[in-house]
């Protein structure tokens, strides 16, 4: 997501109607952040677009980082040959930014940033809930597979994926239009 601060002048809900965290139910996650400073919204969004990753289509604000590994055996029987045991193994590393000097900013500045960070969670959970709840395609691609070619038939599933990610991205304008958004 490249956002940044502009939505300073919205109402914030009371903590009951907060959202549950959008990780919930995501296996094998950690996160890692990057510091960013700034006495205003709009050093804030330089900090970031400094030290933020770099999404591939300009500065992005966060990241996630996934990993899907598969692995499988052979049985032979004769001379004929079969896929068993595919297994898949899912991880990811999320990158987000950490605001260093929160407690020194504005109520404005802080409320601002807190809803950017929110949209930002709820963007990188869903790049995360994409690779993991689709990951199993990636098992049932090796499991159809012949033998010697276990490897391609994963890796076009994991291409498959990539590609979902990438319309996610192109659907959300990289988080800046979050909302509801189907995956």
């Amino acid at each position: 997501m490249a956002g940044g601060l502009a939505a300073i002048g919205v109402v914030m809900q009371p903590a009951s109607a907060r959202a549950e965290d959008p990780f919930a139910g995501i296996p094998n996650l950690s996160f890692r952040y990057y510091d960013v400073r700034g006495a205003n919204s709009d050093e804030i969004n330089a900090s970031m677009h400094r030290h933020g990753p770099d999404n591939g289509e300009g500065d992005g604000a966060g990241s996630t980082d996934y990993r899907i590994a598969w692995s499988w055996g052979r049985k032979r029987i004769g001379s004929r040959c079969e896929v068993i045991d595919p297994e898949v193994r899912f991880s990811a590393v999320v990158l987000l930014p950490r605001l260093v000097n929160e407690e020194k900013q504005s109520a404005e500045v802080r409320f601002g940033w807190r809803k950017l960070i929110a949209q930002l969670r709820a963007h990188e959970a869903g790049h995360a809930r994409i690779a993991y709840e689709h990951a199993d395609e990636v098992r049932e691609a090796v499991a159809g597979a012949p033998c010697g070619k276990e490897a391609d038939w994963g890796q076009r599933a994991l291409d498959r994926i990539r590609q979902l990610q990438a319309d996610y991205d192109r659907r959300t304008v990289h988080g800046l239009v979050q909302g509801d958004i189907e995956r």
